[in-house]
């Protein structure tokens, strides 16, 4: 096991206001800004019915409003307005 790399104070907090800040995020990141798996997302990109993405070749992108629009459209308040 490699030992980890400590981060200074001044290090942590540009980390956590980058992460805080990002615009734009892979399915990975997305998946995990929804609490979804990364197959939802890849499924939902097949299908249809998931947040807007771009394609930039082979990667794909979601930008922070893209799923925050995504995640307001399927809001509900009760089971029977699915």
């Amino acid at each position: 096991m490699e030992p980890r790399e400590i981060l200074s104070p001044e290090q942590f907090d540009r980390l956590l206001y980058e992460l805080k800040h990002r615009e734009v995020f892979t399915t990975e990141e997305a998946a995990d800004y929804l609490k979804v798996s990364r197959q939802l997302l890849e499924l939902l990109r097949v299908k249809g019915g998931g947040p807007r993405y771009a394609k930039l070749g082979r990667a794909v992108r979601y930008r922070r409003a893209a799923l925050d629009e995504w995640l307001e459209a399927n809001e509900q308040n009760h089971t029977a307005e699915g």
